[in-house]
């Protein structure tokens, strides 16, 4: 017992000299954000999804709607989306990430879930948004894409779409549209 009391003010007295001395030192500068990232400022805000999947290999017919709310992390390096997707009245919660990665000039999304997660690297461009994706089923490699499209700076229309032939033929999974609901 006495070793563990000897251990905790050792810490505590390790985390309080830290501490101090951060105190005495100026902030280090926020890293430079790349300019590439204020393509993705018009995602900030609470949007409203409406959408329908159809029967497909890779999806089941039924309605989609979904509310997400998008905004900066502190350091504006990181967009941060909340997302509620209610899809054939099942409820699933998801946290979203987009950031831009200077060196290699990609842009990254991740997604997260509570029982799953991924990333993928996205085209971001003035029209839209994609996200591409691909799976194996059997011997088959699947390619996926969602494509965001803008139709204003306060819309866009989405659609959910397959390939089994490397890309060359996309076959609809699902689509609808999202309408900026709450102002950035």
């Amino acid at each position: 017992m006495r070793g563990l009391a000897a251990s905790i003010v050792a810490g505590v007295a390790v985390l309080t000299a830290v501490a101090v001395t951060r105190a005495d030192q100026s902030p280090a500068p926020l890293p430079a954000r790349p300019a590439a990232l204020d393509r993705l400022d018009r995602l900030v805000g609470s949007w409203q999804s409406n959408g329908t999947f159809v029967d497909s290999v890779y999806s089941k017919a039924g309605s989609a709607t979904a509310t997400t709310r998008c905004a900066w992390s502190d350091d504006r390096l990181f967009l941060l989306c909340q997302q509620h997707v209610v899809l054939d009245g099942k409820l699933t919660d998801d946290v979203a990430i987009y950031t831009y990665d200077d060196a290699t000039q990609a842009y990254r999304f991740y997604n997260v879930g509570t029982a799953r997660e991924n990333s993928t690297q996205i085209d971001v461009s003035a029209n839209g948004i994609t996200y591409d994706g691909e799976f194996t089923d059997g011997a088959k490699r699947v390619l996926t894409r969602t494509r965001n499209v803008w139709e204003s700076a306060r819309a866009y229309s989405w659609r959910a779409e397959y390939s089994l032939d490397g890309g060359t033929t996309w076959v609809l999974m699902g689509s609808g549209r999202s309408l900026l609901a709450v102002d950035r």
